[in-house]
């Protein structure tokens, strides 16, 4: 028995779902083949990032719009005013020591670059399938839901050991010429 065709607003309801449901594919094939392809981790996140911008901006997600950079630079702000109270009361109850140093360079490109994959995750994984849904007249209660495990998929997706190669020690190769149980050193006198 064949079946009816959809109303006419059902029809669109379900063209819109499947068209967000290709756009969200699509910006995360992205942003994962950009890490898997680009040898350099600062860089694949940029990409990353600017491909999430560039589809957040396209459907109207909001990032970047307005004073959003301002909202999480006070909020970058915020938290970083908090982890400092933290420390200085550690600090003052004899729980830690602090002591003065100069941050290097790569402290703060690593720095930079879990800001940049934050911002990057949070729209990919909550703004953009938020923005879709509503779009689709989908009930906030099951896009909650949806986005909470697509936050997550990653997470549970990933090898033990990290998912980047960056996130593991380098197995380090024996120098077939020192005998086991000794060190390469200068010789002994």
């Amino acid at each position: 028995m064949p079946s009816s065709p959809p109303p006419p607003g059902q029809a669109h309801e379900l063209w819109d779902l499947v068209r967000g449901a290709a756009i969200l594919l699509g910006t995360g094939l992205v942003v994962f083949g950009a890490e898997a392809l680009i040898g350099n981790h600062v860089l694949a996140t940029v990409v990353g990032f600017l491909a999430v911008d560039f589809v957040a901006r396209r459907i109207g997600a909001g990032f970047g719009e307005g004073n959003v950079y301002r909202q999480a630079a006070l909020g970058f702000g915020l938290g970083a005013g908090i982890a400092l109270l933290v420390a200085l009361l550690a600090v003052a109850t004899g729980l830690a020591t602090l002591k003065l140093g100069s941050p290097s360079f790569v402290l703060l490109l690593g720095l930079g670059r879990s800001i940049v994959a934050a911002f990057r995750d949070e729209v990919l994984y909550r703004g953009i399938p938020l923005t879709l849904a509503r779009r689709s007249d989908i009930p906030d209660g099951y896009t909650v839901v949806f986005t909470a495990l697509l936050g997550a998929a990653p997470l549970v997706g990933a090898p033990p050991g990290g998912r980047r190669g960056a996130d593991r020690p380098v197995p380090v190769q024996p120098d077939p010429r020192v005998p086991l149980g000794k060190t390469a050193g200068p010789p002994a006198a």
